[in-house]
């Protein structure tokens, strides 16, 4: 399969082979490798996430909408998380909590201790009306993330040791499944800013009842990266005076976790954008704020963690933005006032070269392939002499010639404030495939004095498409707040949670409150609630 054009598909519409409809689907950081998220459809369910502990798996056909089954949780002192849905099988993530209270008899006094663990759910759902729970595993700590490779379920989670000199020494290692992990899984990397440690474990979904490998590092996590072969975990360290980020790479093939190196770079990752893997490469670009003038670079990094080529001194007194990876060739977005866009020839890793740099005004915080030749930037548009944001700006730039790329059009949402899409690309709806994408996003009326009132606060969900001849085309802007499901303004929960999919041509508002289904061939004329 050629990588880079499956790159291109990522968030793209599938084909449902039984229902011939094509669907919407998460999206994703990286082409193969599954992620959860609250909702998810298989083009003939939706599947809803509520956090007051339940699941509804709801028939979506000829745009009417009917509960099939519902998935409750037993354990009241538990929170969903995150799924994820496989033909016949959901896997769902949880957290909870226990309190225990320690008594010691010479001081006279009582300690409560709080362990925080995370569990993995499996169901069997080819009865949508009756999920059947086929295995549960548990490991301690925080809930951080997951991924899914095949039927292999990848989860990460925090653990918190509580620290206190009467503390046993098994205290501080972390548990999977009630059993307390071996030394020789543990590791410590050189830069320990935390007493937490990071714990990874696998699972596969045919075996939802047993941990296939276990691994834990004695440190914090800051950003996760997992190609098809490997994981990524950065880790900042910020306490020195130059900021240096670590990052350590586990394989991981068919659920054994085995640790490959660590490199370690000066400067800090923007986000987990900021890493790509290509032809067992791996891309980083990192900002440096470290010295008198902040500074920008690009390293490539062989198997065995070497850099063997970079690029520095970029941009300086700007710092990286976004970044996304297409192949041999990387893009990323620095910004002080304006925004450059630079693109990358990573064809010879010893020697990666800048091809160009598009300067314009305001910044892509989300960069998404959109089809051949096409890149698709979501972010704020500025003024280019204070720097101040004027609205959000969608903005599409032709990548034919990468040496010369071009914004060949730009949409701005005046009076926009909020866009959680941004620091969450799982609830973009991107699909090139349907031509389509959208997000949520907030705005303040403007009282005509320069002031906002966060009173005023409203909520849309904006649909677009684009065209050579018409550019930027609108589709809808969705007013959530009128759209049956909220009696008043959004709480941040329902607001985070909020998606936005399709099924064939009806587009589905899913929220905590509930869902709200669209026609899409009538001007996404409401037809359900």
């Amino acid at each position: 399969e050629d990588s880079a054009m499956a790159a291109m598909d990522m968030g793209s519409s599938e084909t449902n082979a039984g229902a011939g409809l094509s669907y919407s689907k998460t999206n994703l950081q990286e082409a193969g490798v599954d992620e959860a998220d609250v909702v998810k459809t298989d083009g003939k369910y939706l599947y809803v996430m509520k956090a007051t502990g339940s699941v509804r798996l709801i028939r979506a056909e000829d745009k009417a909408l009917q509960t099939e089954g519902t998935i409750m949780l037993d354990a009241l002192n538990e929170t969903p998380q995150e799924m994820y849905v496989d033909g016949d099988t959901l896997s769902l993530i949880v957290t909870g909590s226990k309190t225990t209270l320690n008594s010691d008899a010479e001081e006279d006094t009582y300690t409560a201790d709080t362990e925080n663990y995370t569990k993995l759910y499996t169901y069997d759902i080819s009865d949508r009306s009756q999920p059947q729970l086929t295995g549960v595993v548990q490991q301690q700590g925080h809930y951080s993330t997951s991924r899914k490779n095949g039927d292999i379920v990848y989860l990460f989670t925090q653990f918190d040791p509580q620290v206190s000199d009467a503390s046993e020494i098994d205290e501080y290692i972390p548990a999977v499944n009630g059993a307390r992990m071996e030394s020789s899984d543990i590791f410590l990397p050189e830069y320990q800013n935390s007493t937490s440690c990071l714990v990874i474990s696998s699972v596969s979904t045919g075996k939802p009842d047993a941990i296939i490998d276990q691994k834990a590092v004695v440190s914090a996590a800051e950003n996760f990266y997992v190609s098809e072969n490997n994981i990524y975990i950065s880790n900042t360290n910020w306490s020195s005076d130059v900021t240096m980020t670590q990052i350590l790479k586990f394989s991981c093939q068919k659920g054994k976790i085995q640790a490959k190196g660590t490199a370690d770079l000066k400067g800090s990752l923007n986000d987990s954008f900021s890493m790509n893997e290509y032809n067992s490469y791996l891309r980083v670009v990192l900002t440096d704020c470290s010295g008198e003038t902040q500074k920008n670079a690009l390293y490539v990094l062989d198997d065995a963690m070497q850099v063997c080529g970079n690029i520095g001194d970029l941009a300086e007194g700007e710092d990286i933005r976004s970044a996304r990876f297409l192949g041999d060739i990387g893009y990323f977005v620095t910004f002080r006032n304006t925004d450059p866009l630079f693109s990358v020839d990573l064809s010879d890793p010893s020697d990666p070269k800048i091809l160009g740099e598009l300067k314009i005004t305001g910044f892509s915080s989300y960069l998404h392939f959109y089809g051949e030749n096409k890149l698709l930037g979501i972010g704020w548009e500025t003024d280019p002499d204070t720097g101040s944001i004027e609205g959000l700006k969608c903005s599409m730039f032709d990548i034919t010639d990468p040496s010369d790329v071009k914004e060949i059009d730009r949409i701005v949402l005046k009076n926009v404030s909020i866009c959680d899409a941004l620091s969450n690309y799982r609830a973009i709806l991107a699909s090139p495939d349907k031509n389509l994408f959208g997000f949520a996003y907030g705005l303040y009326k403007n009282s005509g004095t320069g002031d906002y009132y966060h009173t005023e606060e409203q909520y849309y969900y904006g649909l677009l498409s684009y065209s050579e001849e018409d550019g930027f085309v609108p589709g809808a802007y969705l007013n959530i707040t009128q759209s049956g499901l909220f009696d008043d303004a959004l709480t941040n929960t329902e607001y985070r949670t909020m998606r936005g999919i399709y099924i064939s041509d009806t587009f589905y508002l899913v929220t905590e409150n509930g869902i709200s289904s669209y026609d899409m061939t009538d001007g996404y004329k409401l037809t359900d609630t």
